[in-house]
């Protein structure tokens, strides 16, 4: 197939029919790649604090743990004042999920699998800006090395469940 198609027309329609924001994600990754260690300081804590907002408003789970930790979003001041929160683990995913789910609307959500290379799959819920973002990163890396969509390449991967099947 022709690569100048692929990269130019193809794949871009194909990710604006599913509504994912990749293009725009794109040039935000390329954007803050090379911004000074400050910056980008800045911008991860701008960042997390929004993430932390939203959580905070739309998440059971999230309200009342950062309750719990006398931590309300307008206090955070710095990415140490989240250092003491519990990681988020499988176990808490399959027991509150409800609780663990946005009561926000947010377009596209959908569920998504782990591939179980721990031998304990998990399912979490994603929206198509999620989806956009990860594939953006993708993309990113790719460019690193001068690979733009629409080129061959070859990709190899595999989990201990994959190679005992």
């Amino acid at each position: 197939m022709n690569e100048s198609l692929v990269r130019h027309v193809l794949f871009p329609l194909h990710e604006r029919l599913k509504g994912k924001p990749t293009f725009r994600w794109l040039a935000e990754l390329e954007r803050t790649q090379w911004l000074s260690p400050q910056l980008i300081a800045e911008y991860q804590f701008a960042r997390l604090r929004k993430l932390v907002e939203f959580a905070y408003a739309h998440v059971p789970y999230y309200r009342a743990l950062l309750d719990e930790h006398g931590l309300h979003p307008q206090r955070l001041q710095s990415p140490h004042d989240v250092r003491d929160l519990p990681s988020l683990t499988r176990a808490t995913i399959r027991t509150r999920f409800d609780d663990l789910r946005a009561h926000a609307t947010l377009p596209h959500v959908h569920p998504r699998s782990s591939g179980g290379s721990t031998g304990s799959p998990v399912t979490v819920l994603v929206d198509m800006n999620r989806m956009g973002m990860a594939e953006a990163g993708r993309l990113r890396a790719h460019r690193w090395f001068r690979i733009e969509p629409g080129e061959r390449e070859v990709v190899l991967w595999g989990s201990p469940i994959e190679i005992t099947r």
